[in-house]
């Protein structure tokens, strides 16, 4: 679950820097999801690798994007979420979120779905040792 100490930590470094780290994290969806928050905010991708104990985490940098549909983007995500950060809404995450939003049914048993701030869906596992 994203937490808003994570989501403000993000935050916090893309208003004060030109290169965002994000993560390390566990799963490549947790890390995609909040590239996405960046790429909203005129960041693009510059690399990710593997970093931790045997490579279980994921580390993305992402830099701040000079090009003008980038600055138009960032300038459109700070006006429709300026208090992403401090209890607001952020950018969405999944197809037609547009707020942090509780869970909403998924057509798959057993899966959950959500926003950003919700849990990402846990391996299931079959009962046996």
């Amino acid at each position: 679950m994203f937490t808003e100490r994570q989501i403000s930590a993000m935050l916090g470094q893309i208003a004060r820097q030109d290169v965002v780290e994000i993560g390390p994290e566990q799963t490549v969806a947790r890390v995609a999801a909040l590239a996405h928050v960046a790429e909203q905010y005129g960041y693009a991708y510059d690399r990710a690798h593997r970093t931790g104990h045997n490579g279980m985490l994921i580390l993305v940098r992402m830099y701040r994007d000079p090009h003008p549909q980038a600055r138009a983007r960032e300038a459109a995500t700070i006006a429709a979420h300026p208090q992403a950060g401090n209890g607001g809404t952020v950018p969405a995450c999944g197809r037609g979120r547009s707020s942090r939003s509780p869970r909403r049914r998924s057509p798959w048993p057993g899966s959950r779905t959500g926003s950003c701030s919700t849990s990402w869906p846990r391996p299931r596992t079959s009962g046996r040792s």
